[in-house]
This record gives structure tokens, sequence and C-alpha cells, in this order.
């Protein structure tokens, strides 16, 4: 497959602990698929990955937050089109 085929997206699984040091995850509710999921969202004009993981966490969760390392990425098919995800990890 081309590159021209590629959907680059990006998103972040977000963490924190709790006052009982165990650690908890924040996922979003997609209505149209009615499933869970970490945000995330496509890239918009010439943003970066990080920068696109950055403003869906914020539009889809009102939490800001501060990157970690990164957890790597994925490709995967997508009907005719090929995406892929980069996934980084975050703190609350």
């Amino acid at each position: 497959m081309s590159d021209d085929n590629l959907i680059l997206a990006a998103g972040a699984l977000i963490w924190r602990r709790n006052d009982n040091d165990e650690i908890e995850i924040a996922f979003v509710h997609r209505i149209k698929y009615d499933d869970w999921s970490i945000p995330k969202g496509k890239l918009e004009g010439d943003e970066s990955l990080i920068a696109c993981a950055y403003r869906e966490v914020m539009e889809e969760t009102g939490f800001s937050v501060r990157f970690g390392q990164s957890l790597g990425s994925i490709s995967y098919q997508v009907g005719r089109g090929q995406s892929q995800l980069l996934i980084g990890r975050q703190s609350i």
C-alpha cells in the first residue's frame, strides 16, 4: 500500500495513581460505535503527531496532560485505506 493511502492519527493512554496508589486509566465512550477507546483522532493540516494527540485529549476529555514515553505505533487496514495510530503515554 502506498503512503498516499496512509491516514495518520494520534492518541494517548491517560493514567494516574489514585489515593490508594492504584493506576486508573481514562477512556472515552464513542456513541457512534457504542464502544470505549483512548482519545485519538486524525492529524489536521501540518500538525505534528504530538500536537494532534494533545488536541484530541483536550477535545475529547478536557484534561490537560503531560506526555511520557512513547508506547509505539500500530498500523491497520480501514476499508480501502490504511490508518496508522501513534500512541503516547500521558499522566493527568
